[in-house]
């Protein structure tokens, strides 16, 4: 595709891995270990994390969007983590996605913390210091030189609003 849009093939190839990271860890968080994956029990978690963003409205279009060869551009419109925003398509749900897999880890660590083997709660503590660790990371790609020049890019295209900021993170 020539849509003279600097990084975009990085862009598609990063939202396909950040679709593809998605899906596992939300399989992870909500499944019990089968033969052909591991769940949250796999740590001695028995309780699952539940996620009914995922489950009633994310999975069947991630699993459709990275296992099915189709235009994907007829994709439809799915409910946003935020709920001031009802729909949007799921190429622009990375961010959701992410919001959703933080609130997960945090409930998971946690649940590693409170077992009783010591070697687990370590884990939990890490879980949490990684988590936090990405976080910061994750912020550092939203507002970085190549960002900002692509968010300047579209501003002067007329493709986004001239006050178009991306918010913090929080």
């Amino acid at each position: 595709m020539a849509l003279d849009i600097d990084g975009y093939t990085v862009q598609v190839y990063a939202m396909d891995s950040a679709f593809l990271h998605a899906r596992t860890l939300f399989e992870f968080f909500t499944r019990k270990t089968q033969d052909y994956f591991y769940g949250h029990d796999e740590y001695g978690v028995t309780t699952k994390i539940k996620s009914s963003l995922y489950e009633k409205h994310w999975s069947s279009s991630l699993h459709a969007r990275l296992m099915h060869t189709q235009d994907r551009s007829t994709s439809p419109d799915v409910k946003s983590f935020d709920p001031a925003e009802s729909k949007k398509h799921i190429k622009n749900m990375p961010v959701d996605f992410a919001m959703e897999l933080v609130r997960m880890w945090r409930k998971f660590a946690c649940a590693l913390q409170t077992l009783a083997d010591k070697d687990m709660q370590r884990l939990g503590h890490r879980a949490v210091e990684i988590l936090d660790e990405a976080v910061v990371a994750a912020e550092t790609v939203r507002t970085n030189k190549v960002t900002q020049k692509q968010v300047a890019q579209l501003k002067k295209a007329g493709r986004l609003p001239k006050d178009f900021a991306i918010p913090p993170l929080s």
